[in-house]
C-alpha cells in the first residue's frame, strides 16, 4: 500500500484508514476554561498533596454471596509522615463505604468520612504522642480501617458484580475497575498515582470460587476458616500505586502457555535475564483450549518487551490474564494480572495480539514507570500503543509497523482539530475528572503513539531505544512526568526537544500544510515550499516543521529533500537535479503529524 501523500500522474492517493487499540469509542469531552469567570478560579488539576508515604496495605476481603454486591472489609495501611508533624491521615473513601471503626496501633480514634474523604485524627500518637500533636517527619504508623461496602460500584468501575449467565452455564463473577480514581469504590486508599505501595489482599469468598489478586499466591485455605468458604491470599512485594490493585473472583479454567522456540532462542532476550515468567490465563469454563491458541504469543511477547526496554519482566514469577465478563473496556493492566474482555475469546493466534501485546507492556509503562498524574498519562497509553506498532513490525513486517502508523495518522487527521485556549493539549491539568484525560480528542493513545513514532523518525531508532532504556532503568518503580522522559531523549541524542514536546503533547490540534514546488529548468533546482495555513495568532504560533519530500525521477532513482522552517508559516527547501521528477510523495513514512494537501508545481 501507498504509506505517503504522491502525486503521480495528477493522481491523489491517501491510505486506507487502520483501526488503532484499544481506545474506544470515546464521547468527545469538553474542555473546562482555565478559569472560572465568576470566581476567577483556577480550575487546573494537579496532584494532591502526600502527607504520608504509603508504604503498604494488606486488606482482607469477605464476600458474603457472589450473587449480592456487598462486601466486608479491612485494610491495614503503613505510612511514614513527611515533611513535618502531620495531625490527619486522608485516605479516599467514597458514599459505597459505611466505615466501622478506625485504630492507630491497634487503639481506637476519631475520624470523620464525608463520603468521600476519610480523615483520620492523628494527634496524640507516635513520636510526639507526649504533646499530643501528631506524627513526626519519619515515623511510622499503621491505620486500621474496618468497614462494608454496599453496591461498591459505578458505570464499570470500583468492585464490580456480575450475575450468573445461565444460558451459557457461566457462574457470577466479581472483578474490580480501579483506573482512574473507582478503586475507593470498594476499598480506603490514596486514590491517585503520585504514591506507590506494597500490597497484599486475602479474599475470603464461597467454596467452589477462585480469587485471583495481584502478586504471587502465598496460600489457599479452603473449609479451614468455616465450611464453605475459601480464603486466597495474594502478595505483591515490590510497590505499585492503588489504582492497579485487583480482586477477581468467579469460575475459570486455568492454563499455561509454554514458551516456543522463538521466545528462547539464542538471542531473543537480553543477555543475563532471568527466566520467563510463567504465563497463565484465566478464562470461561469450557475455554481451555482456546485459551492456548489466542495467547500463544504471550511468552514471545515478555521476550519482546525485555528486549525493547532493556528490563527484565520486573514483577516476578508469573503474569496473569483474565477473561471477565460485561466488562466496558478491552483490557486493563493490573499489575501482573491483566483483565480482558470477552472479545478476546475464540480468536485465532495473533488474532487479538493488538490487545494483548497493549496490556503487556503497560507492566513496564503504566506500572513499573507511573505517570505521576494523569495529565500525563499518555506516558502509560502512548507507549502501550505504540508498542502494538512495533510488534507489528517484528512479526510482519516495515510494511505492517506502517499500516498502523497510517491508521492513526487517519485516525488524528479527523479529530485533532482543536485550538488554544478553547482546547487543552495532550499533556494538560485542564479537565473535569480523571476519566476525560482518556476520552478528549487530543488522546493519549493514538497521538501518544504517533508522538513516539515522530521521536523515532527524528532521532533515529538507535538514539530513540537508548535514550527509552536509560527512562526506564531510571525510573523504574518511581512515579514520572514527561520532562522526564525528555530529558533522557536529550541525554542521549544531545538534541534539544523541549520545543518539539511542547508542540505536541502540550498545544492541541495539529499544522494544516499546503506543499507546493517550483521547477527551475535552467537551474536544474526543485523548491518545495510548505504554508501552513491553520490559524496562527499569538496563541497557536506556526509550528517548527520538519518535512521530507521524495521525489521520483524517470530513471527510478529518488531525491529526498527536508523542508524546514521555525515556527513561521513559508518554509521552502530546494535540490539541485538532472531531470524534472515524475512523481512527489510528502512525509511518506509519516514522520510529522500534519494534515497535508499537495498543489503541485506552481508559477515561481
Amino acid at each position: 500500500m501507498l504509506t505517503g501523500i504522491s502525486l503521480a500522474v495528477g493522481i491523489f492517493c491517501a491510505p486506507t484508514p487502520v483501526a488503532a487499540h484499544p481506545a474506544p469509542e470515546h464521547k468527545r469531552v469538553e474542555t473546562p476554561a482555565r478559569i472560572d469567570p465568576q470566581t476567577g478560579r483556577d480550575q487546573t488539576n494537579y496532584p494532591p498533596d502526600r502527607w504520608f508515604d504509603i508504604e503498604s496495605m494488606s486488606i482482607e476481603v469477605v464476600i458474603p454471596k457472589v450473587e449480592e454486591p456487598r462486601i466486608e472489609g479491612r485494610v491495614v495501611v503503613g505510612a511514614k509522615a513527611l515533611g513535618k508533624i502531620r495531625r490527619e491521615m486522608r485516605l479516599n473513601a467514597r458514599s459505597t463505604i459505611k466505615v466501622r471503626s478506625v485504630q492507630i496501633e491497634g487503639k481506637p480514634c476519631t475520624y470523620v468520612h464525608d463520603g468521600n474523604m476519610l480523615s483520620i485524627d492523628m494527634t496524640g500518637w507516635g513520636a510526639a504522642q507526649v504533646g499530643g500533636e501528631g506524627i513526626e517527619p519519619g515515623t511510622s504508623v499503621h491505620v486500621l480501617v474496618e468497614y462494608e461496602a454496599v453496591k461498591p460500584f459505578g458505570e464499570g468501575t470500583g468492585l464490580i458484580f456480575v450475575p450468573a449467565d445461565e444460558e451459557r452455564n457461566q457462574a457470577a463473577m466479581v472483578y474490580s475497575q480501579g483506573q482512574a480514581d473507582w478503586n475507593s469504590l470498594w476499598l480506603p486508599l490514596h486514590d491517585y498515582p503520585n504514591d506507590r505501595c506494597v500490597t497484599e489482599l486475602r479474599a475470603d469468598v464461597p467454596a467452589g470460587y477462585v480469587a485471583l489478586s495481584n502478586g504471587e499466591p502465598v496460600e489457599v485455605k479452603a473449609g479451614e476458616v468455616k465450611p464453605g468458604r475459601a480464603v486466597f491470599h495474594w502478595r505483591l512485594e515490590k510497590p505499585q500505586p492503588g489504582y492497579l490493585i485487583t480482586l477477581v473472583v468467579g469460575k475459570f479454567d486455568e492454563v499455561v502457555i509454554e514458551p516456543s522456540d522463538r521466545t528462547t532462542g539464542e538471542g531473543a532476550r537480553l543477555k543475563g535475564m532471568k527466566s520467563l515468567p510463567v504465563c497463565r490465563v484465566y478464562g470461561p469454563v469450557g475455554s481451555g483450549a482456546s485459551l492456548r491458541e489466542t495467547f500463544a504469543n504471550t511468552p514471545e511477547m515478555v521476550a519482546f518487551l525485555e528486549k525493547l526496554f532493556g528490563k527484565a519482566y520486573p514483577w516476578g514469577r508469573r503474569y496473569g490474564q483474565v477473561i471477565v465478563r460485561d466488562f466496558q473496556w478491552g483490557g486493563m493492566e493490573n499489575t501482573t494480572l491483566t483483565t480482558l474482555s470477552e472479545e478476546v475469546l475464540g480468536q485465532p493466534r495473533g488474532g487479538k495480539d493488538d490487545l494483548i501485546v497493549h496490556e503487556l507492556a503497560h507492566q513496564w509503562t503504566g506500572d513499573l514507570i507511573t505517570c505521576r498524574s494523569w495529565n500525563h498519562v499518555w506516558l502509560n497509553e502512548g507507549w502501550a500503543t505504540y508498542v502494538e506498532a512495533l510488534w507489528a513490525r517484528h512479526t510482519k513486517g516495515d510494511a505492517a509497523y506502517a499500516e498502523v502508523v497510517d491508521g492513526w495518522w487517519a485516525s488524528l487527521k479527523s479529530k485533532a482539530r482543536g485550538r488554544a485556549p478553547e482546547e487543552a493539549g495532550m499533556v494538560s491539568g485542564r479537565y473535569h475528572g480523571a476519566d476525560d484525560t482518556f476520552e478528549k480528542a487530543e488522546d493519549p493513545y493514538e497521538r501518544g503513539g504517533f508522538v513516539l513514532h515522530m521521536l523515532k523518525e527524528r532521532l533515529g531508532e538507535k538514539a530513540f531505544l537508548a535514550g527509552t532504556r536509560l527512562y526506564v532503568q531510571r525510573h523504574a518503580f518511581r512515579e514520572v512526568e514527561t520532562d522526564d522522559f525528555r530529558r533522557c531523549l536529550e541525554e542521549v541524542s544531545g538534541e534539544s526537544l523541549e520545543r518539539f514536546f511542547v508542540q505536541w503533547c502540550e498545544r492541541p490540534g495539529m499544522p494544516r500544510v499546503e506543499v507546493s514546488w517550483v521547477w527551475d529548468e535552467r537551474k536544474g533546482e526543485m523548491e518545495v515550499r510548505a504554508e501552513q495555513v491553520q490559524l496562527i495568532n499569538e496563541e497557536n504560533p506556526a509550528y517548527e516543521l520538519r518535512v521530507p519530500v521524495v521525489m521520483e525521477l524517470a530513471d527510478g532513482s529518488k531525491v529526498e529533500v527536508e523542508v524546514k522552517g521555525e515556527t513561521r508559516r513559508m518554509s521552502s527547501g530546494a535540490v539541485k537535479m538532472k531531470l524534472k521528477p515524475r512523481g512527489v510523495e510528502v512525509d511518506p513514512k509519516r514522520t510529522m503529524l500534519m494534515d497535508v494537501e499537495v498543489l503541485g508545481e506552481v508559477e515561481r
